[in-house]
């Protein structure tokens, strides 16, 4: 038993700790001694659920599998060592035909550390992508296909899900862009840095009116195909707004040349 990385425990048909192998040792904090007289339930440590309450002493895999005969399989549990650490176990209870109960743990703490983060970091980018006001959308990087889109691109393009997702943003899919020729562009450029900022293009709406986007983008894998992850803003109104400006300054400028015009005249002739 020496030679397995999984801690191995041996019961005998009344609940008594009779071997532990070294894996075991190392995996709890306690030397072979402690744990063969005090077990998984002894007073300085213990199993705990996972929502952190104590586990009941009759409810530890081994004691069940005595009590049932039948095994316990993958059951995750965390044990609090003396030292105050506390660490994930994955734990199974074989019944023995002869009676007693062989129990084998692993100490998947790392595992189950990596999932949580993961969780919490696809949990954060999902409030991200959902809750974002501008458009976002996640595209597979060989075809263009729609494999998701949040709340702001529908109410920009006034295109809901069932007839955006699957479909192609290529020519001969959802017709969206206005300039194919910007879509190539926008494209090569992602593909050979990465990553696109600021990135003017002009889109047609479900109702075949025509909005100006500003794109970010970044090359992103979902479960190992390339896509691309594209935020858009509708700077329609500013671009709107922008041209007015420069038609004033544009109006404000002639003006002044005319004012300038009036105040050089000597006769009413030379305005004419």
């Amino acid at each position: 038993m020496d030679a397995l990385s999984q801690g191995v425990l041996l019961l005998d048909p009344e609940g008594r700790y009779l071997e532990a192998n070294r894996a075991a040792s190392r995996i709890l904090g306690l030397d072979r001694e402690t744990l063969l007289a005090e077990g998984l339930e002894g007073s300085q440590t213990g199993l705990f659920e996972h929502g952190g309450s104590i586990l009941a002493l009759d409810e530890a895999p081994g004691r069940v599998a005595l009590r049932t005969g039948q095994p316990v399989r993958g059951r995750e549990l965390v044990w609090a060592r003396k030292d105050g650490r506390r660490q994930w176990l994955e734990v199974t209870a074989e019944p023995l035909d002869g009676g007693g109960v062989l129990v084998n743990f692993s100490d998947i703490t790392r595992r189950k550390l990596a999932t949580e983060t993961l969780k919490a970091s696809e949990e954060k980018f999902s409030r991200s992508f959902h809750g974002n006001p501008d458009s976002v959308t996640i595209t597979r990087l060989s075809d263009g296909v729609y494999l998701t889109v949040n709340e702001g691109f529908m109410q920009t393009t006034g295109f809901g899900t069932d007839e955006i997702l699957g479909r192609s943003a290529q020519p001969g899919g959802v017709d969206i862009w206005v300039d194919h020729e910007d879509r190539a562009r926008f494209r090569e450029i992602l593909l050979r840095d990465g990553k696109v900022l600021g990135f003017e293009a002009q889109f047609r709406r479900k109702d075949g009116g025509v909005l100006t986007g500003l794109l970010s983008a970044s090359t992103i894998e979902v479960e190992g195909v390339p896509c691309a992850l594209t935020m858009t803003r509708d700077i329609t109104d500013l671009r709107s707004q922008a041209r007015q400006l420069e038609r004033m300054t544009q109006l404000y400028a002639a003006l002044s040349h005319v004012n300038q015009a009036i105040v050089w005249a000597r006769t009413p002739e030379a305005l004419m």
